[in-house]
């Protein structure tokens, strides 16, 4: 067994995402992301795109999806999906169930930031329930 210090990571912090997809060919891949229309999400879905991934896109509606791909400059399927609303994560895996795609890889990278007051989703605190136990629901279900 190595020792974990002697492994070198050819990245650092101002490595992109490009920079860590680099030679890496993703066509015939098919890659679930939730959050695509912003930030992270949204330059991790273009790089993927740009790799040959097909990119199925989650955001809170199908229109800012659809954008999301469009902007990006890729092909993909929007699906709508807020995470904080149980009955729109059951219609977005029934909608991909319906694809009859297999998943390669699920980035679970959608999230609530700043949120001014607590709120609560069916009873729990709406930044964890939309984080953690949302994404989880959307992963179960795919």
């Amino acid at each position: 067994m190595r020792n974990s210090s002697s492994l070198a990571i050819p990245f650092a912090g101002r490595s992109t995402a490009d920079d860590v997809l680099s030679g890496v060919d993703l066509a015939g891949k098919t890659i679930l992301i939730t959050g695509c229309n912003s930030g992270i999400g949204f330059e991790t879905m273009r790089a993927l795109q740009a790799h040959g991934a097909h990119v199925i896109a989650l955001a809170r509606s199908e229109q800012s999806a659809r954008d999301a791909i469009a902007g990006a400059g890729g092909s993909g399927t929007p699906v709508a999906c807020d995470l904080g609303d149980l009955a729109s994560v059951d219609a977005a895996i029934g909608k991909i169930h319906g694809l009859g795609r297999q998943l390669d890889a699920v980035i679970a990278n959608a999230g609530v930031m700043g949120a001014s007051q607590a709120e609560q989703l069916y009873g729990v605190e709406k930044q964890f329930w939309v984080l953690p136990a949302g994404q989880r629901s959307a992963r179960l279900g795919a």
